[in-house]
């Protein structure tokens, strides 16, 4: 349990640090188009940390379950389906849609220029809002993994008295 909420941290934490501090201010800061391979390269070694914390979260996760051989509960279920859910929206956003990004970037393709401006700017538009989603459920993941462990704790001190 320790070590999927250590990994969904760092995941979570991950995500809002380079959306909320580090893409604004390589944009604002950094001159285009080095700003955008300067993200390019941060978003795509993130992308690992992310499938990293989400491998760690899911296996840890499937241990879990198989100790507990089906008695997840309400908060584990939630947990479970949390973790699922944030571990797919983070393999579609490093296999699918960062490359996708990627490769209209390399392609000379400048958001809202052109055509190919324009499908860069709703394939940046999907991954923001993935990334939303995917802070959602990695959130989820964390708040049913401190309910489970409170309901432990209180599971173990009524056993003992």
């Amino acid at each position: 349990m320790v070590a999927s909420m250590l990994a969904a941290s760092l995941w979570l934490g991950g995500i809002l640090v380079l959306g909320a501090v580090v893409a604004p201010v390589v944009f604002r800061v950094v001159p285009a188009p080095t700003n955008a391979d300067a993200m390019t390269l941060v978003f795509r070694r993130f992308d690992g940390v992310a499938v990293a914390c989400a491998v760690v979260v899911l296996v840890a996760e499937a241990a879990r379950a198989s100790a507990e051989h089906a008695r997840l509960g309400v908060s584990g279920v939630v947990r479970v389906g949390a973790a699922l859910a944030g571990s797919a929206l983070a393999a579609w956003q490093a296999f699918d849609l960062a490359p996708k990004i990627e490769a209209l970037h390399r392609g000379g393709a400048v958001r809202g220029v052109g055509p190919l401006g324009a499908q860069l700017d709703a394939a940046h538009q999907l991954a923001e809002g993935e990334a939303k989603v995917q802070v959602f459920f990695v959130a989820v993941f964390l708040v049913a993994s401190v309910l489970s462990l409170a309901s432990q704790s209180n599971a173990s001190a009524r056993e003992r008295h």
